[in-house]
Formats: C-alpha cells, structure tokens, sequence
C-alpha cells in the first residue's frame, strides 16, 4: 500500500491520466479545453464534428465502468481535501455518463432545449483561430457536420422504431428552429462568424 503522500502523489498522477484519455477522445473537446493541449493530448484526435451511434453508447458506457472501477481502487480518505473534491467530482461525472450511455433511447439528438443543432451553431460560431492549422481543422470540422447529424439521424430512426422520441410539442419547436436558422441567408450566426 501506498503511503499517504504517495498515495496522493499517485492519485494526481491518474487524474491528469484520466484527463489526457478523455481529452484525446474529441477533437472539439481539446481544442476548447485549453489553449495549449500538447502537454495533455497525447495524439491529436481526428479533426472532426464528432460521431455518435448505437453502438457507441454500449461501448462507452463499458469504458465509464472500467474508468469508475479504477477511481474506486483509491482509498478516498487518504487524499487531501482537495483531492476528495476532485474524486467526489470525477466519480459524479463517471456515474452520470454510465447512466446516460445506459439509456440511449432517451438520448435525443434534436431536443430543442440541448439539439445537435443549436451545439453546431454554438460550436462553430465560438471556434478559437489560435494559429494557422486551427483554420485548416475549422475546414475540416464544417466538413464533417453532415456525416455528424446523418450519424444523429440513424440513431434518432433507432429510437423511433422502438417507441421512444420527441413529443409533438417538441418536434414542432425543433422544426421551427431549424427553419428560422435556414431561413436566415444574409445574417445567419454562421455565415457571419465564417465570413468574420
């Protein structure tokens, strides 16, 4: 067993481990995260939108598990109190994204409140420039968008067909969003944002 102070030592060790993996995972989540992310980044990730199907959620939700499982191998009380924190923090964030990753069918891509739709207006219209690639990959995420939301799409068929989608009030608001967005050739935050 470990001393307290290596204990601590290696508990922060994981931490900063942990984060590298999760960080590396998406190319958005990186590139939002931090201004520098070669010191947590081991490999840059695919420079896309992002991805998303039914099958991922199975895997996901079985690498939370393994992740919350290596958490708890930590003998909580022989952190710092701000160690605790940290713990109590990622533990809660491991539990919430196996719960998520569990229900798949509740996982609605185009609810108004959090849509696919509004995260790519938010997304692309917030993109940091900090250098000459970061346009380059601003090209390559724009590019990706349609396989994104065909990715959201299929998933959405999956959950209608087993009996699980918007209500009608929902879908109307969501359809009402889109068509204002489209509708909005000339001032539309997007072509703004692009254009700027």
């Amino acid at each position: 067993t470990f001393l307290p102070v290596h204990a601590q030592q290696n508990f922060d060790d994981y931490l900063e481990n942990e984060f590298s993996e999760l960080i590396s995972q998406s190319y958005l989540d990186s590139h939002f995260s931090m201004e520098d992310s070669d010191k947590y980044v081991k490999e840059k990730p695919e420079v896309k939108y992002g991805e998303v199907s039914w099958d991922e959620y199975a895997e996901d939700k079985s690498d939370f598990e393994k992740r919350l499982k290596k958490l708890h191998e930590y003998d909580r009380d022989s952190l710092t109190e701000q160690q605790k924190s940290e713990y109590d923090s990622y533990e809660f964030y491991l539990n919430n994204m196996i719960s998520l990753n569990d229900n798949p069918e509740f996982d609605f891509a185009f609810a108004p409140a959090s849509s696919a739709i509004e995260s790519i207006q938010t997304n692309l219209s917030e993109f940091v420039f900090r250098s000459e690639q970061d346009f380059s990959d601003y090209l390559k995420v724009v590019e990706s968008v349609d396989q994104y939301l065909d990715d959201c799409l299929e998933v959405t068929k999956k959950q209608a067909e087993d009996g699980y989608y918007l209500t009608d009030v929902q879908l109307d608001e969501i359809c009402s969003i889109i068509d204002s967005f489209v509708e909005k050739t000339d001032d539309n935050a997007l072509i703004v944002s692009f254009d700027d």
